[in-house]
């Protein structure tokens, strides 16, 4: 009988230790899926990061972008929708200015240089060159000073 006892020991024993083991496994499961869903949720705020996601060329936000490239300068919501090929209804207005709006609310892509008037990132870098270059440029000597009339100028 002691034989049959240390066997049911050792049974016992192995399967409290099978049940430890088969906690850690959850609790190590659990852990793994939070760790995955904490990338998820990185992954989804990188959404909005400019690297994050490229605009899909056949789509209306593509579409604007293109048109806005071609225009070289930024463009009012009807102008865009013309340019696109769509009809500039109230519908289609809304629908592309709020989809719009989102990427300039997220610095990504678009700006809104006025109401409803959308241009692209790439533009004001550009702008902000072109000023830099203005302004390292000297004005005249003579900036400023007044220049004598002749006296045959007067219309009298």
């Amino acid at each position: 009988m002691d034989v049959r006892e240390g066997i049911e020991r050792r049974l016992e024993t192995k399967r409290r230790e099978l049940a430890d083991l088969e906690l850690k496994i959850r609790e190590h499961g659990s852990y793994i899926r939070a760790l995955e869903d904490t990338l998820r949720m990185m992954d989804s705020e990188d959404d909005g990061l400019v690297e994050s996601r490229a605009i899909r060329a056949g789509s209306d936000v593509g579409r604007s972008q293109e048109a806005l490239r071609a225009a070289g300068a930024p463009l009012h919501v009807s102008d865009l929708l013309k340019a696109m090929g769509k009809s500039d209804d109230k519908r289609n207005r809304v629908s592309l200015a709020g989809t719009l709006a989102g990427y300039v609310r997220r610095n990504h892509v678009f700006t809104r240089p006025g109401p409803n008037t959308f241009g692209l990132i790439e533009f004001s870098a550009k702008a902000d060159d072109a000023i830099s270059a203005i302004s390292e440029v000297e004005p005249p000597e003579d900036f400023g000073m007044m220049k004598p009339m002749p006296d045959d100028d007067v219309p009298f």
